[in-house]
């Protein structure tokens, strides 16, 4: 994120960088190939078997979260998934869902009904609660607030507030990765400052119309 990070602000520092030109386009192919990287990176670290011959009880949780919720979204619960609190979420393990018995996860360290902490290591598996409506209104949010944050730069020609957005919607994608960042007290106030930056520009209902 730090690498994305700077390679966003050292691009997206004057108001005519927006135009599309051979520039525009090596600029975004770098960019992308370096979100590429770290998410391949953090997806071997995080996700995959030191070796292919590891038996499935012994994939790190986060792995088998993942599994699970592709089956859950495409196959067990289409379209609106397995419900609220039943995936991915402190409460599916407090509560222990009857979901991780039914796919076979509760034999798994760290998914059992007596050691289920990892249940929310992760945030992209609890999407599978919502099934892939659920994952469409999701992709629809953050579309959203990166669709109104160039609008509210060709209002203003605020480049720097675009770029600050881009970094924060990125950095959220990519820690949801391994993270259950979102709904953490990180991603309230994550949240909190992604509306303050909306609400930066607007006009003061006070201010005097001239």
């Amino acid at each position: 994120i730090f690498l994305l990070a700077c390679g966003i602000l050292l691009y997206f520092h004057h108001s005519d960088i927006l135009k599309f030109n051979l520039r525009t386009g090596i600029a975004i192919g770098v960019v992308t190939l370096i979100i590429l990287h770290i998410t391949s990176v953090q997806i071997t670290t995080d996700l995959l078997p030191v070796n292919n011959f590891i038996a499935e009880y012994d994939l790190p949780p986060r792995s088998v979260l993942y599994q699970t919720a592709i089956n859950i979204v495409s196959k067990d619960f289409i379209p609106l998934g397995s419900g609220l609190a039943s995936f991915g979420t402190d409460a599916s393990g407090i509560f222990y869902s009857k979901i991780y018995s039914q796919c076979g996860l509760n034999n798994i360290d760290g998914l059992a009904p007596q050691n289920w902490f990892s249940v929310s290591d992760s945030y992209y598996p609890s999407l599978a609660q919502f099934g892939i409506i659920g994952i469409i209104l999701y992709l629809f949010f953050w579309g959203g607030i990166i669709y109104k944050s160039f609008i509210k730069f060709r209002q203003n020609g605020d480049i720097q507030l675009l770029a600050i957005i881009l970094i924060i919607t990125s950095f959220v994608f990519i820690e949801n990765l391994s993270d259950s960042f979102l709904t953490s007290n990180k991603g309230y106030f994550t949240m909190m400052f992604l509306g303050v930056l909306f609400g930066k520009n607007k006009k003061s209902y006070y201010a005097d119309d001239n």
